[in-house]
């Protein structure tokens, strides 16, 4: 059937012509309806990528010239439209989780354009930022998959184990089966950092591994069990002598700079026998990795990894803060360094009041200027 042909009427009327001739007729009549359609669709095409290309161009340059008022515009749209989308059709549960969301962020925010800023709100944000993290990955398939790793990893760790055990207490006698029985039934407790440092700090933080009770009431008679422990090879020691840069590094993850030796140095000077102690006519000691360089770290019982990271760290230190200098234990006043990365050089001096309101503020560019 050619519906374009065309079709003769006579005396003929539409009713009268057969169901061939009236398809024929209704294809002819759309044709003369959407006639010049096909140019003018070529038309809108060209007219929406050059309002594509304009629009991106006029965005950058708004961005560009006028940055406030572009981030502020764009905030708000991205804030509202969601919302118009969601009232429209009635996504009740979205409103409110959108709703609660921006008061949480609003709060977050307000935070953190305070000045002076509090020592607590870098924390809150770090939290915040990580919790939002957390719930985002958990609507993607991968936290199945990862969570099956996870699982399949923990039963070929537990495997390995329940085979060493085997093998090992298979060549055991047993007369050292009995000894280490009895053995099992005292518990070792870590090492706290105030056995490495010669300071008691109250305001150290609060995640230092608690003692026994019997150990807490005779603390020589503790040193005294580690000690005949560590002589039996259940702890390893730290070296006599050693390379303290190296030892700083690899211990603390830091690397330090080069005011912090030459304070070392000017501080021998004022008081060759005990260097930590030269600033004590201004209530200031030497603390954190000071240590190493006064000798505090050699020859001692090895202390966890983390334990080196928390040594002179108090309760309300940022991870980029590290203390090198205490002050007056009431107020918590201390002294330290403040880097981006463990990896960069620090930025600047740092002073904290822990106790009064945990806000950290610059005090130099380097020690020297921290200090004197």
């Amino acid at each position: 059937m050619d519906l374009h042909k065309p079709v003769d009427f006579g005396n003929r009327t539409f009713d009268e012509l057969s169901q061939e001739e009236k398809w024929r007729v209704e294809h002819q009549k759309m044709h003369e309806k959407h006639e010049g359609h096909d140019k003018m669709h070529a038309e809108m095409v060209m007219i929406l990528i050059f309002t594509l290309v304009a629009a991106q161009v006029l965005l950058i340059e708004w961005k560009k010239r006028h940055y406030r008022s572009y981030s502020l515009i764009t905030l708000i749209a991205l804030w509202i439209i969601p919302m118009v989308l969601c009232l429209k059709n009635r996504w009740w549960r979205f409103v409110f989780i959108w709703l609660v969301f921006s008061c949480i962020t609003g709060l977050i925010m307000q935070k953190a354009m305070r000045k002076p800023i509090k020592g607590t709100t870098p924390r809150y944000i770090h939290k915040y930022l990580l919790n939002n993290l957390l719930l985002l990955q958990e609507y993607f398939p991968f936290s199945i998959i990862r969570n099956e790793l996870n699982q399949n990893d923990e039963n070929n760790q537990l495997s390995k184990k329940k085979v060493q055990f085997i093998q090992e207490n298979s060549k055991k006698t047993p007369k050292t089966l009995d000894k280490q029985k009895a053995h099992q039934d005292t518990s070792i407790q870590q090492i706290s950092c105030n056995d490495i440092s010669d300071s008691e700090d109250e305001n150290q933080i609060e995640d230092q591994p608690v003692s026994n009770t019997s150990i807490e009431k005779d603390e020589d008679k503790q040193l005294d069990e580690k000690e005949v422990q560590a002589s039996q090879g259940n702890f390893k020691r730290t070296p006599k002598t050693f390379d303290k840069g190296e030892f700083i590094k690899s211990k603390f993850l830091v690397e330090m700079p080069a005011d912090f030796y030459q304070f070392w140095e000017y501080c021998k000077d004022l008081n060759n026998d005990d260097p930590s102690d030269a600033l004590k006519d201004m209530s200031l000691k030497l603390v954190g990795p000071y240590d190493v360089l006064a000798g505090k770290f050699s020859d001692i019982i090895e202390p966890s990894s983390e334990q080196y990271l928390l040594h002179w760290r108090y309760y309300y230190d940022i991870p980029e803060f590290q203390t090198v200098i205490k002050g007056d234990d009431s107020s918590g006043f201390h002294i330290g360094y403040f880097r981006d990365t463990p990896n960069d050089k620090p930025v600047f001096m740092a002073k904290n009041s822990a106790e009064k309101n945990g806000e950290i503020t610059c005090t130099g560019d380097n020690i020297f200027a921290a200090v004197l």
